[in-house]
């Protein structure tokens, strides 16, 4: 499958599957185009960090050094209601997405997608925790 680019730089899967570039080896996006493994892998697509707690459609195509789930809700609930240390968008959970993305670009020609449902919120946090002014992290010492 070919992407088409718009005028931004984008890569377009289709009306619902389009791609935005952060930076160097960086996109953030959504669902449906984190689960169409042939456009990932045409645009340079690496690896994955899902922030949605449902894996992607292309999730099992992808080894564990590869996809991190984050497990976020979008809709989260109340501190109380978290049995895990990590609650949405903590400083660990931040730390987690840095640290991939940062052993992602070691590897050669690393490219990562950041996808949430709809790659607005979830997606575009864990993509501002490695665009911090020191190069990217941890975000825990920035904050």
């Amino acid at each position: 499958m070919t992407s088409q680019n718009n005028d931004n730089g984008d890569l377009r899967l289709g009306l619902r599957g389009d791609i935005s570039n952060i930076r160097k080896g960086l996109f953030v996006g959504n669902a449906h185009a984190a689960g169409n493994l042939s456009f990932l892998k045409a645009n340079g697509i690496t690896h994955v960090i899902n922030c949605t707690p449902t894996p992607s459609a292309a999730s099992s195509a992808w080894s564990k050094d590869r996809y991190l789930q984050l497990n976020l809700e979008d809709k989260p609930k109340s501190a109380s209601q978290y049995t895990e240390p990590e609650t949405p968008l903590s400083t660990a959970v931040l730390d987690r997405a840095t640290g991939f993305i940062r052993r992602a670009k070691c590897c050669k020609d690393g490219c990562v997608l950041v996808h949430c449902a709809y790659g607005k919120s979830r997606s575009v946090a864990g993509c501002c925790s490695c665009s911090l002014p020191d190069g990217g992290g941890p975000f825990s010492k920035a904050t």
